[in-house]
């Protein structure tokens, strides 16, 4: 059985043989990685089942600088317009939001967007792609969001208000990011790559930052339209969200709308052993391990006795990739990083049966 093979029977709860893992270094750590080991390509040494597709830059950049008049020192504008100024801490950024001051719908339609579905942006995509499989890896695409890009040109309390007083200049921001969004996913689809990553942040720690009432009108119904144009492509696309934060309340939604997986299962903030006790027979699960508090702070034994609790446990009859819950940053000890490897990669037989909850 391929790595390739493992992970997607592992995603689709078909006995696979072992236990799946990944992770992924934020710049710092890359750096590190590198010094360390002599090598550039960090998935390939520690052996992940998988490789990260992406498009290349765009070729024909937007001049986006009349909506940015008064940019900061040291600032610059993305592909999606939106300005980022040096922040104090590492890769970190403070956003400017060009549609801040826009006041009506005509400017938000106006407002010119990347050309994220230009043929030239995938050509030699799916070629990239038949590669990896014939090494026997899978493929993952990096990603297709809908609530984060849109509030990032407006601002989020701008948004999150708007979406509270059914603001028109919100309808037009989300239609227009899930038309562009729609068929971006057509595209990726047909390239055939494994995974797609879709998803926004919509949890806080202790909760939701929107009622569920607020998320049904305007995330759901929205994201479940991209899901489903990707998957009219190839409907063995597998659907990979992404939301930090405690999210429980909007599980049941995201099964409902066609998301295969679910990430990252923040153990700040659920416990992962019950949420795949809830949800382990129609969701699969990537992540579990603490990027807040295990990994950076605790001891490499800490790493490897959450790495087997989390196997033992959410590792359950399958449908578990476990991976730290996001990029891990400069803090993390390089030897804690070596011990979540070594213990996913030594301990990763599947469980049985369901552990007792921590």
């Amino acid at each position: 059985m391929t790595k390739r093979e493992n992970l997607l029977n592992a995603l689709r709860r078909q006995n696979p043989k072992y236990v799946p893992y990944s992770l992924v270094l934020c710049d710092a750590q890359q750096e590190i990685f590198q010094a360390k080991t002599g090598s550039t390509d960090y998935l390939e040494y520690f052996g992940a089942c998988h490789r990260v597709i992406r498009l290349d830059a765009t070729k024909h950049p937007h001049d986006y600088s009349q909506f940015h008049p008064n940019l900061p020192q040291g600032a610059w504008i993305n592909d999606w317009g939106v300005g980022h100024a040096p922040g104090s801490v590492a890769h970190f950024s403070r956003m400017i939001h060009p549609m801040a001051h826009f006041t009506t719908p005509d400017e938000v339609w106006a407002f010119p967007t990347p050309d994220i579905t230009a043929d030239y942006r995938y050509v030699g995509v799916a070629e990239k792609v038949k590669k990896h499989h014939s090494a026997g890896l899978a493929t993952k695409f990096y990603a297709i969001q809908l609530f984060e890009p849109a509030w990032y040109w407006y601002g989020l309390d701008n948004f999150l208000c708007g979406m509270m007083q059914d603001d028109e200049m919100v309808h037009a921001m989300m239609e227009k990011m899930t038309a562009l969004k729609e068929e971006q996913a057509k595209k990726v689809a047909a390239t055939g790559v494994d995974i797609i990553v879709f998803g926004d942040d919509v949890g806080t720690q202790r909760g939701m930052m929107m009622s569920l009432e607020l998320w049904d009108k305007w995330v759901k119904p929205y994201t479940k339209r991209i899901i489903r144009a990707a998957k009219a492509v190839n409907p063995d696309v597998l659907a990979y969200y992404h939301t930090d934060g405690a999210v429980e309340e909007i599980i049941p939604g995201l099964i409902d709308i066609g998301v295969d997986i679910l990430n990252p299962v923040q153990p700040e903030c659920m416990c992962p052993a019950k949420i795949k006790a809830r949800y382990g027979d129609k969701l699969s699960f990537w992540g579990t391990v603490g990027t807040q508090t295990t990994m950076p702070f605790g001891t490499t034994a800490d790493v490897r006795r959450e790495v087997r609790a989390r196997i033992d446990t959410v590792g359950c009859g399958g449908g578990f990739v476990i991976a730290p819950t996001h990029v891990i940053e400069p803090e993390v000890p390089w030897e804690n990083i070596v011990a979540f490897v070594e213990e996913a990669r030594g301990y990763g037989a599947y469980a049985t049966s369901q552990t007792s909850y921590p």
